[in-house]
């Protein structure tokens, strides 16, 4: 749970400081280790794993890859 808490706040901070490849990269591993099924054992909500998702997409546009935007879409349909 403290790494998942960690990867939130380093990929939004990332985000925050426009720094896109560091945030993309925070989000991509965070999402590769969560399975949305078991979100609410991890005491998260859903729409936590949507800001997540939301946030890998943004970060994808800053750095100018929004063909990989099908990644991020991807982890909606999971």
């Amino acid at each position: 749970m403290k790494m998942l808490r960690s990867l939130i706040q380093d990929g939004y901070t990332a985000l925050l400081e426009q720094r896109c490849r560091s945030a993309a990269q925070a989000f991509t591993e965070l999402l590769n280790g969560l399975d949305p099924q078991k979100i609410k054992q991890l005491n998260l909500a859903m729409i936590n794993y949507v800001l997540v998702v939301y946030g890998l997409a943004v970060s994808l546009l800053g750095i100018g890859r929004p063909e990989e935007l099908s990644e991020a879409e991807n982890q909606f349909k999971r």
